[in-house]
């Protein structure tokens, strides 16, 4: 009798498991073609200043001259790529990836 009931339990959960099981694979994300943003920061009205630059790969060039506190481009073929720039009291960062990035894209697309 315990088995007949077990058995027929089992056969209700597989059956149900098979009807509604859904597994979400993040996609990758793709290239898009070539975006060029200007960055302008000017100096924030502060007595300190702190400027941090995140970002894991690509090519940073730094020169002086600049009459704001950042002046340049940033160049990137996924939008995920794009700089976000945090300013608040003094404190400014650039940074390339933001927490909810789910998926890296390959990088033998990546812009260089």
């Amino acid at each position: 009798m315990n088995k007949k009931i077990l058995s027929a339990c089992l056969i209700l959960v597989l059956t149900s498991l098979a009807c509604g099981f859904n597994i979400n694979i993040p996609q990758p994300a793709e290239p898009i073609p070539d975006v060029i943003d200007e960055i302008n920061i000017p100096y924030p009205d502060a007595d300190e200043i702190s400027l941090k630059l995140s970002f894991g790969d690509g090519d940073l060039k730094l020169s002086s001259g600049a009459t704001d506190l950042v002046e340049g481009t940033a160049t990137y073929n996924y939008e995920e790529f794009k700089p976000k720039i945090e300013s608040e009291a003094g404190k400014v960062e650039i940074k390339l990836l933001d927490s909810d990035f789910d998926t890296l894209p390959p990088l033998k697309n990546r812009k260089k």
